[in-house]
């Protein structure tokens, strides 16, 4: 069961904001290396 640790950020604004995100979620980060970019739509 992974659990992950992201921070979000934007960098026009220059905020960021950090999120632990466990399964499911996390699941569809499996595989993604750092600098992907990813939908950020709803499901």
């Amino acid at each position: 069961m992974p659990t992950f640790k992201l921070v979000l950020s934007d960098p026009m604004s220059g905020r960021a904001k950090q999120f632990e995100v466990k399964d499911p979620v996390a699941q569809r980060l499996v595989g993604l290396r750092i600098g992907d970019e990813v939908d950020g739509g709803g499901d």
